[in-house]
């Protein structure tokens, strides 16, 4: 009689659910954190990209700006010998119509101190306002007429004969030379203004 065998089976699963006990709910959270933080890194790799992506567009921006700025820089700096040399010239202009002006005024006022038979031979006006003027007067007296007239310009200051020649009682003549400082007095023109702000 052939020998009766019997089957011994063991199951090593649990009958119980995974998810419900402690290392289930472990492995569940982990799963879960994991994604999140995979979502996480994937939006800072994102928001990286399009900062870099700003910062190369500001960059460019930049660059350009600078590049217009240094082109127009070189420009001034090409028209600046021109402005200069425009400046002087017109500086120079200034110095010689106001020298024009000057000596316009110095000749009427000497004109006007003139006595009759006064005579200049020559009259150079300095642009340190220095005045000198050479010539002749019939005599002496006329020639001291002439002195007054000048001293009581207030413009004219200084007065000095550098030369005084007579020809004597026959000829009596005089040949002078004299020089003289040309300032404008304002001190006449100033009163009025103060008058009126007082």
């Amino acid at each position: 009689m052939p020998k009766q065998t019997s089957n011994l089976s063991i199951n090593f699963l649990s009958h119980t659910n995974i998810e419900a006990t402690k290392l289930g709910k472990t492995i569940a959270w982990a799963l879960t954190a994991g994604k999140a933080i995979v979502f996480l890194v994937f939006l800072m790799v994102m928001a990286a990209f399009l900062y870099r992506f700003y910062l190369d567009k500001k960059i460019e921006t930049l660059q350009e700006v600078m590049d217009e700025n240094v082109s127009r820089i070189q420009e001034y700096s090409d028209s600046e010998p021109k402005m200069r040399a425009l400046q002087a010239k017109l500086d120079t202009i200034d110095t010689l119509t106001e020298t024009q002006q000057n000596t316009s005024i110095v000749l009427k006022k000497v004109e006007t101190s003139l006595p009759v038979g006064t005579v200049l031979d020559n009259i150079e006006i300095a642009q340190n306002g220095t005045v000198t003027f050479k010539g002749t007067t019939p005599n002496e007296v006329i020639f001291a007429g002439l002195l007054e007239a000048l001293k009581s310009q207030p413009e004219f200051n200084g007065i000095i004969v550098d030369e005084l020649r007579s020809g004597g009682v026959q000829n009596p003549q005089i040949t002078f030379s004299l020089r003289f400082k040309y300032s404008v007095d304002t001190s006449k023109e100033e009163l009025p203004k103060t008058q009126k702000t007082s």
